[in-house]
């Protein structure tokens, strides 16, 4: 089975991204893969003040942030490893407030890539990973259609079903990369 990178394509125009959290907020909390409590209810993250415009259907970086429709896409999937908590983005310049956006907290993280046959570099502690062009061992990848990986936490990945599926909802904003392809950004 083919596997994808599943994240926010910075390339598009206009993209915002998100640019600071709540003080009471740790983005580590959100990609240990571990159910977490509610924060209180909707999260407003405030983007960045080089933000664009054009919200797309993820929004990262720091924590995990899908729209409403990718939510829907992925519940009509199936997909029953991921938490969502209400959240709204604020524009720093105009004050505009965007509603249905979802804090995503993917539960569960899998070791599961082939070092063997994938590109890294050991980050300069020597316990951390720095993935570039990279294989999933399928023996090890878990029967859920979307996880991050325990060998770089920050890392969305799915499987080609759930892919194939997602396609057909015509996202924005969302790069969808065979893991193999990945050169690390």
């Amino acid at each position: 089975m083919q596997y994808y990178l599943f994240d926010q394509d910075l390339l598009v125009r206009r993209a915002v991204t998100i640019g600071s959290l709540p003080d009471d907020m740790d983005p580590l909390e959100w990609i240990r893969g571990q159910v977490i409590t509610a924060p209180p209810s909707p999260v407003r993250l405030r983007l960045s003040d080089s933000s664009g415009d054009t919200p797309g259907d993820i929004v990262q970086p720091f924590v995990t942030v899908y729209s409403d429709k990718l939510r829907q896409a992925l519940t009509n999937f199936g997909v029953d490893n991921v938490e969502f908590f209400p959240a709204e983005l604020e524009h720093p310049r105009t004050g505009r407030i965007t509603p249905d956006y979802w804090l995503a907290n993917i539960v569960g993280r899998v070791n599961c890539v082939d070092m063997e046959n994938s590109t890294y570099e050991r980050s300069r502690s020597g316990k951390g990973l720095y993935l570039e062009a990279f294989t999933i061992d399928e023996k090890r990848a878990p029967k859920q259609p979307i996880f991050r990986l325990d060998e770089q936490a920050t890392l969305v990945i799915i499987n080609e079903p759930l892919k194939e599926h997602l396609e057909t909802v015509r996202l924005t904003g969302v790069r969808i990369l065979p893991t193999e392809e990945f050169d690390g950004d």
